[in-house]
């Protein structure tokens, strides 16, 4: 819930609602280095980019629900906002929850292209 209420904060007061910051703003590394002097470790640029991607990939809070049957780690959920592909993140996503997917897990089965070779099973053309 902190990387989405901080990915939602860059995203909707300091972007305006855009998905991007403007060209050369420097936006990240001045919130980065604002957050770090005020709280300590763990707001690298670097971070501030997974939090914004996170809110933006995750934007319903619903979605993140601590009372699923397995609650994904903040080191899955960096692993799926890596995926561009929507069908094939919900499809990774679904399957490690179901299926109670340690990271290294959902790393091989990604690697595998389970995916693809599911999607690719099903259509006989």
């Amino acid at each position: 819930m902190t990387y989405r209420t901080i990915g939602q904060y860059i995203v909707e007061y300091e972007q305006g609602g855009a998905d991007r910051a403007e060209y050369g703003s420097g936006l990240l590394q001045k919130l980065s280095d604002d957050l770090t002097s005020r709280f300590g470790k763990g707001f690298s640029v670097y971070n501030l980019r997974d939090m914004r991607k996170f809110y933006l990939t995750y934007p319903k809070a619903e979605t993140l629900s601590p009372e699923s049957q397995f609650t994904l780690s903040r080191s899955h959920y960096v692993r799926l906002i890596s995926m561009k592909d929507k069908s094939e993140r919900e499809f990774y996503e679904y399957e490690t929850k179901l299926n109670n997917r340690s990271l290294r897990e959902l790393n091989r089965q990604f690697d595998s292209a389970l995916y693809v070779r599911i999607t690719l099973s099903r259509d006989k053309k």
